[in-house]
């Protein structure tokens, strides 16, 4: 079963003992639609955990929906940077080229 984890940027220095991605039994079944709805949960208990939302999320295609980026931006999160399943706009294509996605993207896949 392909799972992939969810990556948080940290606003502060993160207390001991807790992980920079969410795994074990907060990690999230593969590239499916049944997965994104445990993301918004997931960032709850981050911020429960640390006492603050993370400044940005990023994690892989799979998560890549327009809902589940509104429900991270309604939970606190400033910096989204999920790529999107299917042929984007013009306008969504110039933010997923923009530096600071770039830059999630990029520490994500380890570049």
């Amino acid at each position: 079963m392909p799972s992939s984890a969810i990556h948080v940027l940290w606003p502060c220095r993160r207390p001991w003992g807790v992980s920079p991605s969410l795994t074990g039994s907060q990690q999230a079944s593969g590239a499916s639609p049944a997965g994104c709805p445990q993301l918004a949960p997931a960032i709850e208990r981050v911020r429960r955990r640390v006492g603050q939302v993370p400044r940005a999320v990023t994690t892989d295609r799979g998560y890549g929906q327009a809902a589940v980026e509104r429900d991270l931006h309604a939970a606190g999160v400033r910096t989204v940077a999920i790529p999107r399943q299917a042929t984007t706009s013009a306008a969504r294509r110039a933010v997923e080229h923009g530096r600071g996605f770039r830059k999630l993207v990029k520490w994500r896949t380890g570049c």
